[in-house]
């Protein structure tokens, strides 16, 4: 079984969500996990908006260990409630395109109301594990700079909860032999009690 970095299929299911949901009305916006290297352009102007999900250092907290459910020969494990903070930017050539789209993720990050302002969903690429994200800040650069450069952001700082999820692989039992003794002549004899085959 591979293993599978939770932070990563928590980003991958928050960029998902937001992509179904967040429009432009003359461009795609685009979504990618991590920042780009130092050599790629953005070209926002060209390209259209696009969200950036990145995810910092996380905090673990153990918990008993609670069985989930197998996966092939693998049981999953429940072994600790991971929270770790995320940040969410959105980046646009135009302000006309962060005045349309910043309202449309704030609506995104938010599908429990009235219950909860926080976003929840399930990593489908993580076990199915529930993941709460919960604002934390938000800061708009609309500034002079932001003109000069064609590049006008906003900034989400998020807190995603989820499990951190591990597997074990246990022995299988194939067969069980018994020594057993006869009460009457005392003689001793192995016997398969159980046999998988």
């Amino acid at each position: 079984m591979a293993l599978i970095d939770p932070l990563a299929a928590a980003l991958d299911a928050l960029l998902a969500h937001l992509a179904g949901i967040v429009t432009s009305d003359d461009h795609t916006v685009r979504t990618r996990r991590g920042w780009p290297e130092h050599n790629v352009k953005l070209a926002l102007g060209s390209d259209g908006p696009i969200l950036i999900a990145v995810a910092g250092q996380p905090d673990d907290t153990p918990t008993n260990p609670r069985p989930l459910g197998l996966d092939g020969e693998d049981t999953l494990y429940r072994v600790a409630l991971r929270t770790f903070p995320v940040q969410l930017r959105l980046l646009t050539g135009f302000r006309i395109q962060l005045d349309e789209l910043v309202p449309a993720v704030d609506r995104a990050l938010s599908n429990k109301l009235p219950s909860s302002p926080d976003l929840w969903i399930s990593s489908t690429d993580y076990h199915s594990r529930p993941l709460t994200f919960a604002r934390t800040r938000f800061e708009r650069g609309d500034d002079k700079d932001s003109a000069k450069v064609g590049e006008w952001e906003a900034t989400w700082s998020l807190r995603c909860t989820t499990d951190l999820v591990l597997p074990a692989t246990h022995p299988t039992l194939t067969e069980l032999v018994g020594r057993f003794c006869d009460a009457r002549t005392g003689a001793e004899e192995d016997s398969t009690v159980f046999s998988a085959s």
